[in-house]
């Protein structure tokens, strides 16, 4: 593309200064344009690698036969160029297209020393900015506004330019070739050259300015002069006053030799000021070779990589010409076979270069917007996608892209036409393409393979250390669009590969969950998006599921646990206690102050175990099965014990204001058992099953004999952890709760519908859950499958489970809307499987 407008420059100074000469008439009779036009259709037809990938065949045939049938009349060659250049541009691929032909009448115009416009102008969106004037006093300033010209508006004029490119995504890559073109375009469409009435907007004021056109040798004095005097480089390197940031101008991606040994340079200054941050500026630079984007991307550590998942190239004698001494390895691949194939060009991975030391570290961001093309984007993405740098802005190129453009002309008008013959797919757009899955995400497949990688990290250093087997397991990343990425190909082969990770598609009748679940024909750790943006959070849910991948085979298998008691104002009044107690021994250095703390603790426990002691065994249950978890996710995701105490610190502050705590108080409990466990020097793990009591073990671990009066030692002991300010807050929330416990009785006991549960799958928020006393409890942000189908709550819905979890009542039966086998309230959809659900 920068090659384009190169090229356009050259030819329109010439046009100026009178050196360029044409071979060929000035008008095409009928028969020449059909020959011309049957010629490019041709062309395109044989060379092109996806003429459809933007129009329909049919609507490419319809477009070809309406213009054949307007080829009656004798016309100028520039009317022919203007007639077909929008037919090319519809292909939409950025590369394939008609450049303005040098037409006699243009040539003898700036012989002549024919007058020009007196501004030189450029495109900017749907007007024209001034870049500058070529006469004195004009009353326009360069970075005016032109908003029409001689009466036409510019958003109608550049309407008509546009059309005659093609690009992708809009008119940003346009822009460039229409900068470089406006000259002629205006001659050939309006024949202007003698006045100009031009509608300029300055600030907020607007006004009519008359000009009259310059002669071609003026404007052309003054062009020549502002180009010896301004010639951006094409790299360029500015370092902040203080060091702390370096900016990188990349103009193009094609001087491979210049980019080197600027980068070579550069790099080295960087390096050795030690400049914590770069800022590379891709923007407006339209793109270059893959040889330049790959020398760029070396001075940054990376893994090995390809640019492309997939690189195609259309068969034919064009394509075996141009590969012959360019590509010969691609060209003894190509020679034997037939025209019109498309030909899967195999990539050769770059390697690592993560060995090297001579490689920059630091903060990179890339700066990009719809004018970065093509390499220039190519560039982008791949850092972006390597983890290497975050990209800024949008490039105007998309995931799937052409180049590797042929040079042809026209037989009778001599007009020049560029065809492109290859097709290039990035990683994540071809795969994802092929599953039929969202890959319009925050997320990359690189990033979701530098997660698993840590993941695995962690698992290889404990190794064992914990539970005696590595940890390591299979998992599942699973966006609200059921797209799928994972560490591991999966048994039935379903997930493919897309360089980084497998991806796939997520099956409807499963749920999203932070879990374990079967699917894709085996066992997998499922994590529901997005996951912690810090990496410890992050961590430590990774390794607590992994965790519950492995527990029943360690002979953690507990039962169905339901604490519901843990809403009660006592209960969660001595759960506090025991929290602070055990927090307080865990901060502690001395070994005395933090057994009589572990004391403490097991006290205001054994009460509250006394006050309901037929939850006892839904306790120590939930403990084995989420607190372990818990431990072994922080345990694992932390590197040193001040780390974990800091996360430790801020879990209490978090649990300490929590309205709800059934369903995920052990958690909490878990993390601090686990730590004093520790440091009680005891090899308790390997003790655990099932029916293990962590408060047990921690009382023999420490060798704690209990006190006989339990509740003198509670009320000499309670002021010493904040008692008043957990009875304060207690207090407050058991007021609010008793007058929502009413309203959600009254809920869940008129209009209601109910659904028996026989095979049910269910996910749901585990911070808001409420227990209803002999009732069940009532659940957020839930997904129900089971034999009738799917169950969703919408925004604030609720659902109720039965305590014997053999049915889900839900409420609002009187608001429901039917349609098909969809059942919907404002609170919730029910998505049925058939229309017999016996409640």
């Amino acid at each position: 593309m920068e090659r384009f407008k190169l090229r356009i420059i050259i030819n329109c100074i010439l046009i100026l200064s009178g050196l360029v000469t044409s071979a060929f008439g000035q008008r095409l009779s009928p028969a020449q344009q059909m020959a011309d036009f049957d010629t490019l259709c041709a062309k395109l037809e044989y060379v092109h690698p996806n003429l459809y990938l933007y129009q329909s065949r049919e609507d490419y045939e319809n477009n070809k036969a309406m213009i054949k049938t307007s080829l009656t009349d004798s016309i100028s060659i520039s009317d022919f160029y203007l007639k077909i250049a929008p037919f090319v541009a519809k292909i939409k691929d950025g590369h394939s297209m008609m450049l303005p032909p040098i037409t006699n009448d243009l040539i003898a115009h700036a012989k002549k020393d024919g007058n020009t416009m007196p501004l030189r102008i450029k495109a900017a969106g749907d007007v024209f900015i001034v870049d500058y004037p070529v006469v004195d006093n004009s009353g326009i300033s360069e970075g005016d506004t032109i908003l029409s010209i001689n009466g036409i508006r510019s958003k109608d004029i550049l309407e008509r330019m546009y059309g005659l490119w093609g690009s992708e995504k809009d008119n940003g890559i346009k822009e460039g070739s229409v900068n470089a073109y406006w000259s002629p375009l205006l001659w050939y469409i309006y024949r202007w050259g003698e006045s100009y009435e031009f509608t300029v907007k300055r600030g907020d004021k607007i006004k009519e300015i008359r000009l009259e056109g310059v002669p071609q040798s003026v404007a052309l004095k003054v062009i020549k002069e502002r180009q010896s005097k301004v010639q951006p480089e094409s790299f360029t390197c500015k370092f902040s006053s203080d060091d702390t940031k370096a900016i990188l101008t990349i103009r193009n991606v094609y001087q491979e030799t210049e980019l080197k040994a600027f980068c070579d340079s550069v790099f080295k200054e960087i390096n050795r000021k030690k400049i914590p941050e770069i800022v590379i500026d891709m923007r407006n630079n339209t793109g270059g070779s893959s040889k330049c984007v790959e020398r760029l991307i070396s001075y940054f550590p990376h893994p090995d990589y390809s640019l492309y998942s997939k690189s195609q190239l259309k068969v034919s004698a064009y394509s075996k010409a141009y590969n012959k001494d360019r590509h010969p390895e691609i060209y003894s691949q190509i020679c034997n076979l037939p025209d019109g194939e498309l030909f899967e060009i195999k990539d050769t991975p770059v390697k690592s270069n993560l060995e090297d030391t001579n490689l920059y570290h630091g903060k990179i961001t890339i700066l990009v917007n719809n004018k970065t093309y093509s390499g220039a984007s190519t560039f982008a993405h791949t850092m972006k996608n390597l983890g290497i740098a975050n990209v800024v802005g949008e490039t105007g190129c998309p995931d799937v892209y052409f180049g590797n453009y042929l040079h042809f002309i026209l037989p009778n008008s001599k007009i020049d036409y560029y065809i492109c013959i290859s097709q290039f797919y990035e990683w994540q757009q071809h795969i994802c393409n092929l599953m039929s899955v969202n890959c319009n995400t925050k997320y990359s497949g690189n990033m979701y393979s530098d997660v698993f990688h840590n993941v695995q990290s962690l698992c290889n250093i404990d190794n064992g250390k914990l539970w005696g087997i590595n940890l390591h397991a299979p998992i599942l990343c699973i966006d609200t669009n059921r797209t799928v990425w994972s560490n591991m190909k999966d048994k039935n082969g379903e997930l493919l590969f897309n360089g980084n990770c497998y991806v796939g598609k997520y099956p409807n009748d499963k749920n999203i969950a932070n879990s374990i679940i079967d699917v894709f024909g085996q066992k997998w750790v499922t994590i529901a998006l997005p996951f912690p943006s810090d990496s410890i959070e992050r961590n430590t849910l990774f390794c607590h599921e992994m965790f519950h991948y492995w527990q029943d085979s360690l002979g953690h298998t507990t039962r169905i646990y339901n604490n519901v008691h843990i809403d009660s104002k006592d209960a969660r009044v001595l759960l506090k206690l025991e929290w602070q107690a055990f927090y307080a021994a865990c901060k502690a250095t001395d070994y005395l102050i933090r057994k009589n703390a572990i004391l403490d603790g097991l006290v205001f426990r054994k009460i509250r175990q006394g006050k309901y002691v037929k939850y006892y065994p839904d306790e120590t249950a939930f403990e084995i099965h989420e607190g372990l978890a818990q431990y072994t996710g922080r345990k694992m995701a932390v590197p040193t014990d001040s780390i974990y105490l800091r996360f430790l610190e801020q879990d209490m502050d978090a649990y300490m204001g929590k309205e709800d705590l059934v369903r995920n108080y052990a958690y909490l409990s878990g993390e601090m058992l686990g730590y004093l466990l520790d440091k009680s020097g005891n090899d308790w793990r390997r003790q655990i099953n099932g029916n293990s009591d962590l408060g047990l073990m921690l009382q023999s671990a420490y060798n704690i004999n209990l006190p006989s009066n339990m509740d003198m030692h509670f009320q000499e002991s309670k002021d010493n952890y904040a008692y008043d300010e957990i009875i304060s807050f207690e207090d407050r929330r058991d007021s609010i709760k008793t007058i929502e416990r009413r309203r959600l009785v009254e809920l869940f006991t008129h209009n209601i519908k109910k659904l028996p549960l026989k095979n049910m799958q269910i996910s749901f928020d585990p911070n808001s859950v409420v227990p209803l006393e002999g009732i069940g409890n009532i659940y957020g942000k839930a997904r129900i499958i089971d034999n009738w189908g799917i169950l969703e709550t919408i925004d604030d819905g609720v659902v109720l489970i039965s305590n014997d979890w053999k049915t889900v009542i839900i409420p609002y039966a009187d608001r429901v809307v039917a349609k098909g086998n969809v059942e919907e309230t404002d609170k919730w959809k029910l998505t049925k499987k058939n229309n017999n659900i016996s409640e």
